[in-house]
């Protein structure tokens, strides 16, 4: 910055004598003589220790909530007032059967099936025009096929109240719902066998009751 007769602007650290660490900014330019020749550097040092540890705090955290978003089993994505993804974690774009990039700028009418496609969309837009989140079980056709997805859609808006676009959570429950209609299949025939227990009694029944009647008119007849 000397040679070019430039400002310039660093950061660096400092070690205290007590050995504590200060971050510091610092700005300034050389002061040259007539002919070009520096004589001493002009400028401002600024202790910037407490922007740097909020920077490295805001990065942990976002190292951090990375780092969840990936490593779960869940969809979550983000979605613009336009409907484009602008978020889709891994099990998200598993679940589309395209890699990330090809998800992000997309709309689900260029991602889906147009039925699932029109299942998605109906649910966001509940969530965009009451602007309040929405709990939903969608059914979709997806990479794995026919599959069940517990949903949770929520707006999100600025600090001035304007509308961004839609966050969401979507679980696969296909097992769940599987299990279920096989659950309830099973108490359907448990219910069916029930009612033909309960007819064949009254049938055992009404047989018993005609034979004793048949009995004791076969013995008047035999005195007759």
């Amino acid at each position: 910055h000397i040679a070019e007769q430039s400002t310039f602007e660093i950061e660096y650290r400092l070690v205290h004598k007590d050995g504590n660490i200060r971050w510091v900014l610092e700005k300034g330019k050389a002061v040259y003589d007539g002919n070009g020749k520096p004589l001493w550097l002009d400028g401002v040092i600024l202790d910037i220790t407490d922007k740097k540890q909020t920077e490295e705090r805001l990065a942990e955290k976002d190292l951090l909530l990375h780092s969840i978003i990936e490593n779960t089993s869940d969809a979550i994505f983000f979605k613009d007032a336009q409907g484009r993804y602008l978020l889709a974690n891994t099990a998200t774009a598993k679940a589309i059967g395209r890699p990330e990039e090809e998800v992000v700028g997309k709309t689900d009418c260029e991602l889906f099936a147009k039925e699932s496609a029109e299942i998605i969309s109906h649910n966001d837009t509940q969530v965009m025009a009451s602007g309040k989140a929405l709990i939903a079980e969608e059914n979709l056709l997806t990479a794995y096929g026919e599959t069940y997805w517990q949903t949770n859609k929520s707006p999100l808006f600025d600090v001035q109240g304007t509308f961004l676009g839609l966050v969401g959570i979507s679980r696969n429950i296909t097992e769940l719902k599987l299990a279920q209609k096989h659950n309830e299949e099973l108490e359907r025939k448990f219910l069916q066998a029930q009612k033909m227990e309960s007819v064949g009694r009254l049938a055992g029944g009404v047989a018993h009751d005609f034979n004793n009647m048949l009995n004791v008119i076969l013995g008047h007849a035999e005195m007759a």
